[in-house]
Protein backbone atom coordinates (compact mmCIF):
# COMPACT_ATOMS: atom_id res chain seq x y z
CA UNK A 1 0.00 0.00 0.00
CA UNK A 2 2.99 2.47 1.01
CA UNK A 3 4.65 1.53 -2.73
CA UNK A 4 1.28 2.08 -4.48
CA UNK A 5 0.69 5.66 -2.24
CA UNK A 6 3.94 6.84 -3.05
CA UNK A 7 3.55 6.01 -6.93
CA UNK A 8 0.64 7.56 -6.88
CA UNK A 9 1.94 10.61 -5.69
CA UNK A 10 5.19 10.65 -7.91
CA UNK A 11 2.55 10.34 -10.73
CA UNK A 12 0.76 13.28 -9.77
CA UNK A 13 4.11 15.04 -9.64
CA UNK A 14 4.71 13.90 -13.40
CA UNK A 15 0.76 15.14 -13.76
CA UNK A 16 1.83 18.49 -12.86
CA UNK A 17 4.85 18.81 -15.18
CA UNK A 18 2.66 17.87 -17.94
CA UNK A 19 0.45 20.77 -17.33
CA UNK A 20 3.21 22.82 -17.06
CA UNK A 21 5.07 21.36 -19.57
CA UNK A 22 5.22 24.57 -21.98
CA UNK A 23 7.07 25.97 -18.79
CA UNK A 24 9.25 23.35 -17.65
CA UNK A 25 10.46 22.81 -21.18
CA UNK A 26 11.32 27.01 -21.59
CA UNK A 27 13.18 26.58 -18.48
CA UNK A 28 14.98 23.62 -19.71
CA UNK A 29 16.50 25.93 -23.17
CA UNK A 30 17.33 28.60 -21.32
CA UNK A 31 19.75 26.19 -19.30
CA UNK A 32 20.86 25.03 -22.33
CA UNK A 33 21.54 28.15 -24.12
CA UNK A 34 23.07 29.72 -20.56
CA UNK A 35 25.28 26.15 -20.60
CA UNK A 36 26.64 26.38 -23.65
CA UNK A 37 27.88 30.25 -23.37
CA UNK A 38 29.70 29.28 -20.58
CA UNK A 39 31.24 26.52 -22.33
CA UNK A 40 31.99 29.09 -25.19
CA UNK A 41 33.32 31.75 -22.74
CA UNK A 42 35.16 28.62 -21.31
CA UNK A 43 36.84 27.87 -24.83
CA UNK A 44 37.91 31.29 -25.41
CA UNK A 45 39.77 32.10 -22.16
CA UNK A 46 41.37 28.73 -22.79
CA UNK A 47 42.74 29.94 -26.27
CA UNK A 48 43.12 33.55 -25.81
CA UNK A 49 45.32 32.57 -22.30
CA UNK A 50 48.06 30.82 -21.56
CA UNK A 51 48.17 27.57 -19.72
CA UNK A 52 49.89 28.67 -16.69
CA UNK A 53 47.30 31.24 -16.09
CA UNK A 54 44.40 29.03 -16.87
CA UNK A 55 45.37 26.45 -14.50
CA UNK A 56 46.19 29.43 -11.71
CA UNK A 57 42.36 30.53 -12.31
CA UNK A 58 41.20 26.87 -11.73
CA UNK A 59 43.46 26.42 -8.55
CA UNK A 60 41.41 29.83 -7.66
CA UNK A 61 38.18 28.14 -8.15
CA UNK A 62 38.61 25.23 -6.22
CA UNK A 63 40.11 26.74 -3.06
CA UNK A 64 37.89 29.42 -3.72
CA UNK A 65 40.16 32.11 -3.38
CA UNK A 66 40.33 34.99 -5.96
CA UNK A 67 43.74 36.59 -4.49
CA UNK A 68 46.23 37.55 -6.87
CA UNK A 69 49.37 37.56 -5.04
CA UNK A 70 52.59 39.05 -6.67
CA UNK A 71 56.23 38.65 -5.24
CA UNK A 72 57.90 42.20 -3.70
CA UNK A 73 61.43 42.84 -3.18
CA UNK A 74 62.17 45.73 -0.95
CA UNK A 75 66.40 46.40 -1.48
CA UNK A 76 68.13 48.36 1.45
CA UNK A 77 71.63 49.68 1.20
CA UNK A 78 74.62 50.07 3.79
CA UNK A 79 76.62 53.07 2.27
CA UNK A 80 79.83 54.04 4.61
CA UNK A 81 81.12 57.37 5.89
CA UNK A 82 82.38 58.27 2.09
CA UNK A 83 78.51 57.37 0.28
CA UNK A 84 80.29 53.80 -0.47
CA UNK A 85 77.77 50.86 -0.72
CA UNK A 86 79.16 48.20 1.78
CA UNK A 87 76.11 46.35 1.89
CA UNK A 88 73.02 45.49 0.27
CA UNK A 89 69.71 43.60 1.79
CA UNK A 90 66.88 42.29 0.18
CA UNK A 91 63.85 41.77 1.95
CA UNK A 92 61.31 40.00 -0.47
CA UNK A 93 57.61 39.13 0.65
CA UNK A 94 54.66 37.64 -1.51
CA UNK A 95 51.51 40.40 -1.44
CA UNK A 96 48.15 40.46 -2.19
CA UNK A 97 47.93 42.79 -5.46
CA UNK A 98 43.95 42.68 -6.06
CA UNK A 99 41.36 40.45 -6.35
CA UNK A 100 39.55 38.36 -9.02
CA UNK A 101 36.10 36.83 -8.81
CA UNK A 102 36.06 33.00 -8.99
CA UNK A 103 35.35 30.94 -12.02
CA UNK A 104 33.65 27.64 -11.11
CA UNK A 105 33.17 27.39 -15.36
CA UNK A 106 36.49 26.33 -15.09
CA UNK A 107 35.53 23.05 -13.55
CA UNK A 108 34.69 20.84 -16.90
CA UNK A 109 33.56 17.65 -14.67
CA UNK A 110 31.26 20.28 -13.27
CA UNK A 111 29.90 21.53 -16.75
CA UNK A 112 29.44 17.58 -18.12
CA UNK A 113 27.73 17.04 -14.94
CA UNK A 114 25.24 19.93 -15.74
CA UNK A 115 24.92 19.17 -19.54
CA UNK A 116 24.01 15.53 -18.32
CA UNK A 117 21.42 16.38 -16.39
CA UNK A 118 19.85 18.81 -19.10
CA UNK A 119 20.07 15.59 -22.19
CA UNK A 120 18.72 13.20 -19.15
CA UNK A 121 16.04 16.20 -18.72
CA UNK A 122 15.14 16.37 -22.12
CA UNK A 123 15.17 12.65 -22.90
CA UNK A 124 12.66 12.36 -20.11
CA UNK A 125 10.13 14.84 -21.93
CA UNK A 126 10.33 12.49 -24.49
CA UNK A 127 9.70 9.33 -22.22
CA UNK A 128 7.20 10.90 -20.20
CA UNK A 129 4.32 10.30 -22.64
CA UNK A 130 4.78 6.28 -23.20
CA UNK A 131 4.18 5.66 -19.19
CA UNK A 132 0.78 3.81 -20.10
CA UNK A 133 -2.06 2.70 -18.04
CA UNK A 134 0.14 0.20 -16.27
CA UNK A 135 3.11 2.38 -15.11
CA UNK A 136 6.68 1.00 -13.67
CA UNK A 137 7.86 2.25 -10.44
CA UNK A 138 10.91 2.66 -11.23
CA UNK A 139 10.27 4.50 -14.37
CA UNK A 140 8.43 6.76 -12.79
CA UNK A 141 10.95 7.30 -10.30
CA UNK A 142 13.36 7.92 -12.44
CA UNK A 143 11.40 10.36 -14.66
CA UNK A 144 10.09 12.10 -11.58
CA UNK A 145 13.79 12.93 -10.18
CA UNK A 146 15.34 13.51 -13.25
CA UNK A 147 12.68 16.40 -14.47
CA UNK A 148 12.23 17.70 -10.58
CA UNK A 149 16.28 18.90 -11.14
CA UNK A 150 15.45 20.84 -13.97
CA UNK A 151 15.12 23.90 -12.17
CA UNK A 152 17.80 23.81 -9.44
CA UNK A 153 20.32 22.62 -12.40
CA UNK A 154 19.20 26.30 -14.46
CA UNK A 155 19.86 27.73 -10.76
CA UNK A 156 23.30 26.48 -10.81
CA UNK A 157 23.95 27.49 -14.52
CA UNK A 158 22.43 30.89 -13.43
CA UNK A 159 25.36 31.02 -10.64
CA UNK A 160 28.37 30.26 -13.06
CA UNK A 161 26.73 33.02 -15.33
CA UNK A 162 26.39 35.38 -12.19
CA UNK A 163 30.61 34.85 -12.17
CA UNK A 164 31.78 35.43 -15.39
CA UNK A 165 29.74 38.79 -15.49
CA UNK A 166 31.51 39.65 -12.35
CA UNK A 167 34.94 38.74 -13.67
CA UNK A 168 34.60 40.68 -16.96
CA UNK A 169 33.73 43.58 -15.46
CA UNK A 170 36.57 43.39 -12.66
CA UNK A 171 40.47 44.42 -12.82
CA UNK A 172 41.65 42.12 -15.70
CA UNK A 173 45.27 43.04 -15.79
CA UNK A 174 45.65 41.20 -12.52
CA UNK A 175 45.99 38.13 -15.09
CA UNK A 176 48.90 39.31 -15.85
CA UNK A 177 50.84 38.35 -12.31
CA UNK A 178 49.59 34.96 -12.80
CA UNK A 179 51.86 33.34 -14.53
CA UNK A 180 56.25 33.90 -14.73
CA UNK A 181 56.08 33.76 -18.34
CA UNK A 182 56.38 37.03 -20.66
CA UNK A 183 54.54 36.03 -23.14
CA UNK A 184 51.79 34.64 -21.21
CA UNK A 185 51.84 38.16 -19.49
CA UNK A 186 51.98 39.88 -22.58
CA UNK A 187 48.60 37.97 -23.91
CA UNK A 188 46.49 38.67 -20.75
CA UNK A 189 47.54 41.82 -21.02
CA UNK A 190 45.88 41.70 -24.85
CA UNK A 191 42.78 39.60 -23.69
CA UNK A 192 42.06 42.13 -20.67
CA UNK A 193 41.90 45.24 -23.54
CA UNK A 194 39.38 43.19 -25.83
CA UNK A 195 37.23 42.61 -23.14
CA UNK A 196 37.05 46.19 -22.67
CA UNK A 197 35.93 46.38 -26.37
CA UNK A 198 40.21 47.28 -27.50
CA UNK A 199 42.30 45.52 -30.07
CA UNK A 200 45.93 46.08 -29.13
CA UNK A 201 49.42 44.87 -30.52
CA UNK A 202 51.93 43.01 -28.59
CA UNK A 203 54.03 46.35 -28.62
CA UNK A 204 51.42 48.25 -26.79
CA UNK A 205 50.85 45.51 -24.90
CA UNK A 206 54.12 45.28 -23.65
CA UNK A 207 54.13 48.35 -22.82
CA UNK A 208 51.51 48.64 -20.85
CA UNK A 209 52.44 45.74 -19.23
CA UNK A 210 55.61 47.93 -17.84
CA UNK A 211 53.08 50.27 -16.93
CA UNK A 212 51.08 47.81 -14.74
CA UNK A 213 54.18 46.73 -12.94
CA UNK A 214 55.47 50.33 -12.74
CA UNK A 215 52.21 51.33 -11.31
CA UNK A 216 51.98 48.38 -9.00
CA UNK A 217 55.26 48.84 -7.61
CA UNK A 218 55.21 52.25 -6.50
CA UNK A 219 51.72 51.73 -5.13
CA UNK A 220 53.14 48.97 -2.92
CA UNK A 221 56.31 51.08 -1.86
CA UNK A 222 58.95 48.48 -3.26
CA UNK A 223 61.81 47.93 -4.85
CA UNK A 224 60.61 45.44 -7.63
CA UNK A 225 57.41 43.23 -8.05
CA UNK A 226 56.58 40.11 -10.09
CA UNK A 227 54.86 37.38 -10.42
CA UNK A 228 54.93 34.56 -7.90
Amino acid sequence: MEKKLALRSKLAGLENVLQNRETSESLLAQAETALQRIQEFKDELERMLGPLIVKALSSMAKNSDGRVVARTITTRFQKDKDGKIVDREDNVEDVVVGRLPSLSALDAQRLRDLSDRLVAAKRAFSRIDTIGRRPIAKEVTYLSSTISRIEPTGGEIAKMSAQIKSFLASDLGLLSFLSRNHKDRVQAVIYAHAKNGQMISKAVAETWLEQLTEATRKRLGVSAVRPV
